[in-house]
């Protein structure tokens, strides 16, 4: 099982391209395989690639841009191995004085954000703008990633009163205020505490 990866995003444009993108994600169930769709010849494939001779070998799978299965091509094209779930995307039609609508919501990843894939959509399509805020504590990074500007940061350089006291225009505010990091690791450091004490 993958340590698990939480994403805040929100996707805004256009209003009829975003309004259609997102009935795209909501209608497929999937948001990755459409901003960066995976290859068909490669969807069911074998991953690790099955060794001539070995049981699971079928004969030479296909290869597409250099990757002969559906899980490498998945992590240097997505950032992240499976697509990911959209029930927490919802579409916001109204924004303030504007021609333009937004898909927001969270989602989990597998290991990583799914940057690769974010890169790829704002390179074919400039009129999007694409903010993600992520955090993974048991791989010891969160950070913000806008119109592929990344700005990365290890939580473990950190103590929870940094985050917790963070201003909130921040950008460790607004990663505290999204994912509660202050407080888990304020808990642990209590833990930690009560575990040297009481030993």
């Amino acid at each position: 099982m993958p340590n698990w990866c939480n994403n805040s995003i929100t996707i805004k444009g256009p209003k009829a391209k975003i309004e259609a993108l997102y009935q795209e994600i909501k209608g497929k169930n999937k948001m990755l395989d459409i901003l960066r769709p995976m290859p068909q010849e490669l969807r069911e494939t074998t991953s690790p690639t099955p060794e001539k001779g070995s049981a699971n070998y079928k004969g030479p799978q296909p290869r597409v841009d250099g990757y002969d299965n559906w899980y490498d091509w998945a992590v240097n094209n997505w950032g992240t191995k499976w697509d990911v779930d959209v029930d927490n995307l919802e579409l916001n039609q109204q924004v303030a004085g504007s021609d333009e609508a937004e898909i927001n919501g969270w989602f989990d990843s597998a290991w990583a954000p799914p940057l690769h894939a974010l890169d790829y959509y704002i390179e074919k399509n400039p009129d999007v703008s694409i903010r993600c805020m992520y955090y993974e504590g048991g791989c010891d990074f969160m950070g913000e990633w806008e119109d592929g500007a990344d700005d990365c940061l290890a939580p473990s350089d950190y103590k929870s009163s940094d985050l917790l006291e963070a201003e909130r225009h921040t950008l460790l505010g607004q990663l505290d205020e999204q994912f509660g990091i202050g407080e888990s690791m304020a808990e642990y450091e209590q833990d930690q505490f009560e575990e040297v004490t009481n030993a």
